[in-house]
């Protein structure tokens, strides 16, 4: 166990069984992503998952932060690779595409 405060986070996550949630939210994306399935939903949810990592390193546990550095720069090069799944995230506006117009009443049936 680390000491300090990085060892009291990590006691709170074992003694609450949180540890387990967060295992399985960092185990499952990384299985889709070495099965080659649904690439950009395991890339999402593991951009978090190392958000997380990079700032309990940076906050916490200084000694980690280059194998957190070496895990930011695979995930940026793998979610580079899968760029164009991410395209529409980056557009300033919807796109209008053929929207229908809601049926109604016509506008005016009184002359």
């Amino acid at each position: 166990m680390p000491a300090g405060p990085a060892g009291e986070f990590f006691g709170v996550l074992m003694a609450t069984r949180y540890i387990y949630a967060v295992a399985v939210l960092e185990v499952a994306p990384g299985v889709l992503l070495l099965i080659n399935r649904y690439v950009p939903l395991g890339l999402t949810r593991l951009g978090s998952a190392i958000v997380n990592i990079v700032f309990f390193h940076i906050l916490m546990e200084p000694s980690g932060l280059p194998l957190a550095g070496i895990l930011t720069i695979l995930w940026l090069l793998t979610a580079w690779w899968a760029r164009s799944a991410f395209a529409g995230l980056f557009q300033r506006r919807v796109q209008d595409r053929g929207r229908r117009k809601p049926a109604g009443l016509p506008v005016s049936t009184i002359e």
